[in-house]
This record gives structure tokens, sequence and C-alpha cells, in this order.
């Protein structure tokens, strides 16, 4: 059987990654819209669905955490592949909106076995990848071409083929690309080593104890709240645009580049001394996106460049978020502690979009929307302000007690 090696473990996550991402999470907008325009559903009830789809993505986090913590990372991957692979088939036979919950509450367990939090599990319990920070930033570098590839790839498929087979399409890939990338992530077991008092006790109830874990929570939450809303939301919001469709899609397949790009940098500047600065310069960007689109009228040429610094900052965020635990907490228990973090986060996730669909529903428009966001953007500043500053002050209390 084929294993992975060193060189092309990253490689062939990262090209499972583009497939998992593209498949369950991006794919998302185009269907929805596509099903509201044959069926006529309520927006905000078809939005509602992947609610349900996130909420059981946090639901799974911890435990599929630590499943992979105790070396089953191979065995909850390829299986969340097969899974994805039946339900997106599954999703292309619908024809009521029960049903569709249905599904998308399944494709959320999947998604907590197959993504980012999943991935960066399997690389944090690898003997064989010594440099790991590095390893989850090239990861994202990967994950950051699922859009690109994958919203073309669906509008292309929907317009030609229709949107129930474009899902069976995506459901085909998970069989026969995913399954088989995942099934070849070595085998591996739990440390041997001998625990202190201090490192048995390691895990999330300790997690909870802390200070600086709480403040990375609650500002990762309110981040993952506004961008989460703002994603689902874009390709819809440009459809209202006088922008013509292909020049959408166009633009929206900008962000992967603009996150890999975003990536790539902080790759090559950051340092455990400067990463709570990058954190909080980074999130600034997002307020200025925001109140692009509530104040100035879209055009195509103001709108790739709102995109590219909106997905550039994305980029950077999420992997500060693959490697803050390590960075800022503990490098044990990774999977556990992820999980416990990722758990409300991922509810937050679920629930923004639904709530912005709300408000679309009562203002009809927009505009509304953007500046809620732009208000609560601010906020996330504010929060990541609060991280760094904790960062810098256990930096000099650590120095203080070196002299």
């Amino acid at each position: 059987m084929l294993k992975l090696r060193k060189i092309s473990s990253t490689m062939f996550l990262g090209i499972g990654q583009i497939c998992s991402w593209g498949s369950l999470y991006y794919s998302f907008p185009q269907m929805a819209e596509a099903m509201i325009a044959e069926f006529s559903w309520d927006k905000a009830s078809v939005y509602g669905a992947l609610t349900f789809a996130l909420a059981f993505s946090a639901i799974a986090a911890i435990p599929i955490g630590i499943l992979i913590d105790k070396g089953f990372g191979r065995r909850v991957m390829s299986l969340g592949a097969l899974f994805a692979g039946l339900l997106l088939m599954g999703w292309s036979q619908i024809s009521s909106v029960y049903g569709l919950y249905f599904i998308l509450s399944g494709i959320g367990l999947v998604q907590a076995a197959t993504l980012y939090s999943a991935s960066f599990a399997v690389i944090a319990n690898l003997d064989m990848i010594k440099d790991k920070k590095k390893t989850i930033a090239t990861l994202t570098l990967w994950g950051g071409f699922a859009s690109t590839v994958f919203i073309p790839l669906i509008e292309v498929l929907n317009s030609s083929v229709g949107w129930r087979s474009s899902l069976q399409v995506l459901g085909a890939i998970n069989f026969f690309v995913g399954i088989f990338i995942y099934s070849q992530i070595p085998i591996y077991r739990i440390k041997s080593v001998k625990k202190t008092k201090v490192s048995s006790k390691i895990g999330a109830k300790w997690a909870f104890t802390q200070p600086f874990f709480w403040a990375l929570l609650i500002a990762f939450l309110l981040h993952a709240s506004v961008t989460s809303a703002f994603k689902f939301h874009l390709y819809p919001m440009l459809q209202e645009t006088e922008i013509e469709a292909k020049l959408v899609v166009t633009f929206l397949a900008l962000m992967g580049p603009a996150q890999v790009l975003g990536r790539f940098v902080i790759m090559h500047i950051s340092t455990s001394r400067n990463m709570s600065k990058i954190l909080l310069i980074t999130t600034l960007a997002f307020p200025m996106v925001f109140a692009g689109f509530w104040l100035i009228p879209m055009s195509k040429f103001v709108l790739p460049i709102l995109i590219i610094i909106f997905g550039a900052a994305g980029g950077v965020m999420t992997i500060v978020k693959g490697v803050a635990i390590p960075e800022f907490l503990t490098t044990e228990a990774y999977g556990e502690i992820n999980g416990a973090m990722s758990t409300p986060i991922t509810i937050a996730k679920a629930l923004s979009p639904s709530i912005a669909a709300m408000i679309w529903t009562m203002s009809g428009n927009y505009h509304s929307l953007f500046f809620i966001l732009f208000l609560a953007s601010l906020l996330v500043v504010l929060c990541f302000g609060v991280v760094s500053f904790l960062h810098r002050s256990r930096g000099r209390e650590v120095q203080y007690q070196k002299i």
C-alpha cells in the first residue's frame, strides 16, 4: 500500500482539503440559490439548514478531536470522506426543506471529520512532521485554492447539467479522491512519554481554567460570526448587483489566491514574538472591507479589491487559528483543546448566516447587513487588542521571571 512520506504528506492532505472544503463548504451558497430558484423556498429557511450543518459540526468537534489524539486519524478522515460522498449523493435527490435539513445535519458531522480542525489535529500527532507550525501553514496554502477551483466548477456544472448532477459530481470526488487520500494518512500511536503531574492534567478541562483560552475563544468566535455571515451571503449579494454573472464568479474565485497570498506572507514574517501584533493588524482589514461594501457603490473595479483584502486577511486568520493553541497555550492535547475551542466557534458560524438571512428578509437588501457587520468587526478588533495585550503581558512576566 502506498504510504505518505514526509515530503508528500502535506501535498496529499492539501489536495484532500481542496476537495473537502470545495464540496462540503464552498458549495452551499450556489446550491442554495439554485434550490431557492427551483422550489421558491424562503431564503431564511434554506440558510437555516446551513445552521444545522455547522451546529452538528460543532457538536462533533470534541469527540473527533479526542479520537484523532488517540491515533484514529486515518479512520476518522477516511470514513468522513466516505459519508461525505454518500450525503452529497443523497442531497441530489431531495425535494423538501426537511430533506435538506436532514442531509445538511449529516454533512456537518463529516465537516468536523475532514476539514481543517481534523487535519491540524492529525499533523499535531504525527512524529514524522517536526515543524508542525510550518506544516499547518503550508496545508492552509493548499486549502486556500478550494474556492478558486470549486466555485467556477460548480457554476459551470449548475448551468450545464443542473444542481442535482453537480452534487453527484461532488459526491464522486469524495469517493474517488477524498477516500484515497485520507486512507494514506500514516498510522500513529499515542506518544509513549512519561506524564508528569502537570502534563497529565492538560486537556479541555485545564484549558477552561486559563484566562488566555477564554480571550482567544471570544475573539475568534466574534470573528467567525462576522466572516461566516459575509462569506455565505457574498454570492447572493453580488447577484443583486448589476455586475454580470461571469464576472461575479471570477471575482469570488479571487478569494482563494488572496487567502494563499496572506498565508504565504505570514509564513515568512511571523514569529512567536510578533504573532499577536500581526493578529491585531490583520483584524483591522475587516472593518475596512465592510465599510467599503456599506458605503461604496459596487462596481467591477471596487469589488475585486475588497474581495482580495478580505481573502488575504482571512488567510492569515486561518493560520493564526490553527497555531493559536500551541503558540499561546500548550503543545499538548491539541485535538481535544482545539475541539473545545472550535465547538462554540462553529455554533457561532452556524447561527450567523441564518441571522444574516433574516436581516435580508426584513430589509429586502444587504445594505443594513453590511452596516451591522462593520460595527461587529470593530468589536472583533477590540477583542483581539485584548488578546495582544495579554500576550505581551505574559511575555514581560516570563522575562521578569528569567531575570
